[in-house]
């Protein structure tokens, strides 16, 4: 719209916009609703549609029909049957509307657009010109416009441009270059001497469109360009030291953004690289110690030097300054720099986990802010800077913070992080039980499957010393017995506390196993979102029978109940133990006691089977065929019905 306006104002006094043009701002200005706009924009779309298809359309009417339909476009009705005017507006020997031209066409076209070949020859026409304006404007909807297979006839003509007299020429210039080298990197590797040339251009403004051009050539080969790092330092030095015009200062902060484009190169150049590290260093600390620390552009300023010290190779006392500037951003009372302060600390934290101990509770108070994206940052600092040492506390805080939100999103990256963190870092086993019950509960099936597993592989197996795993055993089957008394458990943990409780009851001996068998019968009543957890309680039911050495009448009528269910393995599972109960001295015999961890020997062969098979052969019966040998399977493989075999 600015552009648009700049245009319309030097349309010139002979030349004003007429008055439906007025009519239409002032209508549009005047909508009190968006359907009542729409109506406008309609409207006015229609009339243009009729008037530009005119024979008797001047020039005078053709500019301004456009910029109308600028309007139009920008307001959301498409336009497509205006586009190839502005194209042949492009065209014209009219400075003024060749720039209304190219105005439009940069808003109405994009990239792939097929009407994009027809500004070919006029874009090189352009470049070609005598006239700065023209080439100016050819560059700057290069920028906009150009693909990939419009680079080769353009190449030659922007490369010229780079060592134009006008710096305004040359800048424009460098970044149709950078349009070049995303579209098509390989398209421009030969014109590396052109670009260094721009990068010690006399014109600041020319320089700082070649650090951006550099900036994208070193994210993807930072090696070919370590040799310019004393050149990005002496450039930012000349920064901070006020060598720019005054035009390039933001609120007194010389050329901020130039400055943080190059704390950004010097990052990627001196990552995990101590020699070109330590030409960057003085520079780094000049920039924190001359940043102003009162204003957001200085802030900015210092956090991307937090980030340049937390990527490049780490020196103690580089870290330690950019420490103390990064205890600003924590302590700040504006959460704008609080939200800065948790990333930065999150990026110091991969350098040196100690300068993240030193804002533990002040981070830990950021959970409570009322600020969702602040907490989001504090979740991930705190999961980044938890150690042996601050585990416990740490996992507490995010397990509290778990319970009080409802938000899908954090609370599964919540559970994923404490159950990670209580792998990593748990200080005894009894500990890393508790804090995985919790996630449970909470998170339900949220939680992973494997980290199940690996919860009942760790009961199961224990450690070496035999007293530590009947106190480990001891103290999880008498929290899951408690567990049993609550209302509602996710499915995943009633599956965790009937194979916990049917293997490791008895190591409870104060305990009633006929009791604890009644609270494990008492699930079947439920109703669960996953069906196998039924097959788990009836495991368990059937080991604590065997332990206690005979079948309770409740539980016999409750388990009789899934005997006519629909799930094939919940019936076997009940008329297994149904049938085993007839006799227990078998069924312990089954089921013998801490029979977890034994290995089993499987003959894969079923020789077992031998002389089942030679009987079974001698009174008639068939072979065993594989399934694709069998004749329903030849037959539905041959495309033909049953039915019709038998008439044939």
């Amino acid at each position: 719209m600015e552009q648009t306006a700049r245009v319309l104002s030097q349309l010139g006094s002979k030349d004003q916009p007429s008055k439906e043009f007025q009519s239409l701002v002032r209508q549009i200005g005047e909508a009190k609703t968006k359907h009542e706009e729409d109506r406008i924009i309609k409207k006015e779309a229609a009339l243009l549609k009729d008037k530009v298809g005119g024979r008797d359309v001047t020039k005078r009417q053709m500019r301004e029909y456009l910029i109308r339909l600028i309007y139009c476009e920008m307001l959301g009705v498409e336009c497509s049957w205006g586009y190839i005017h502005a194209v042949k507006f492009t065209q014209t020997g009219s400075t003024l509307d060749k720039r209304i031209g190219y105005l439009a066409a940069s808003l109405f076209l994009h990239e792939g657009h097929e009407l994009n070949v027809l500004l070919v020859a006029t874009l090189q026409k352009d470049l070609k010109s005598s006239n700065m304006l023209e080439v100016s404007m050819a560059l700057v909807s290069i920028c906009k416009l150009v693909g990939a297979d419009m680079i080769p006839p353009l190449l030659p003509l922007v490369q010229d441009k780079l060592l134009h007299p006008k710096q305004l020429v040359r800048k424009k210039a460098v970044m149709a270059m950078h349009r070049f080298l995303l579209l098509s990197p390989d398209s421009i590797s030969h014109l590396e001497d052109d670009f260094r040339r721009s990068l010690s251009d006399q014109d600041p403004g020319v320089m700082e469109a070649a650090l951006i051009l550099f900036h994208d050539l070193i994210k993807n080969g930072p090696i070919k360009y370590k040799d310019l790092t004393e050149s990005f330092a002496m450039i930012l030095t000349q920064v901070i030291d006020r060598k720019l015009p005054e035009e390039f200062n933001y609120h007194g902060v010389p050329a901020p953004w130039m400055q943080m484009r190059l704390l950004r190169i010097l990052a990627l150049l001196g990552a995990d690289d101590l020699r070109t590290s330590e030409k960057i260093y003085p520079v780094v600390e000049r920039v924190i110690g001359s940043a102003e620390c009162n204003s957001d552009i200085g802030q900015a300023i210092s956090y991307e030097c937090i980030k340049t010290v937390a990527t490049i190779y780490p020196n103690n006392s580089v870290v330690s300054t950019t420490a103390k500037c990064l205890s600003r951003f924590v302590t700040s009372t504006n959460n704008d720099w609080r939200y800065l302060g948790i990333n930065g600390l999150a990026s110091l934290v991969q350098v040196n986990p100690k300068y993240a101990q030193e804002h533990q509770m002040v981070v830990i108070d950021c959970l409570d802010d009322p600020d969702d994206t602040l907490r989001r940052k504090t979740l991930d600092l705190l999961y980044k800077m938890t150690n042996p040492l601050n585990v416990v506390v740490i996992t507490e805080k995010l397990i509290g913070y778990l319970r009080q939100t409802r938000d899908e999103y954090i609370r599964a990256d919540l559970v994923s992080k404490v159950t990670q963190l209580a792998e990593r870092f748990a200080p005894d086993n009894i500990w890393f039980i508790q804090t995985m019950n919790a996630i449970f509960e909470l998170g339900g099936n949220l939680v992973r499957r494997e980290v199940a597993h690996n919860l009942m592989r760790l009961i199961a197996e224990g450690t070496d010393d035999e007293r530590t795993d009947v106190e480990l055993r001891q103290d999880a089957v008498s929290n899951y017995i408690e567990l049993l008394d609550k209302p509602n458990l996710p499915d995943i943990l009633i599956k965790i506390i009937c194979w916990v409780v049917g293997e490791y009851s008895y190591v409870l001996e104060d305990t009633d196993t006929e009791e604890i068998l009644e609270k494990i019968t008492r699930l079947l009543m439920r109703t669960f979102e996953d069906k196998t957890t039924t097959n788990w309680v009836v495991s368990s039911v059937t080991k604590l029978v065997a332990r206690l050495g005979s079948m309770p009448d409740n539980v016999q009528s409750q388990v009789a109940v899934y005997l006519a269910s629909t799930d094939t393995d919940v019936q076997q599972r009940c008329n297994e133990l149904l049938e085993l109960s007839q006799n227990l001295s078998m069924m312990q015999t089954v089921l013998p006691l801490d029979s977890a961890c034994e290995d089993l020997e499987v003959d894969s062969s079923l020789s077992f089977l031998d002389d089942f098979v030679t009987q079974s052969l001698a009174q008639g019966a068939s072979r065993y065929k594989p399934p694709h040998l069998r004749p329903a399977v030849l037959q539905r493989n041959q495309g033909l019905c049953p039915m019709l075999l038998l008439q044939v």
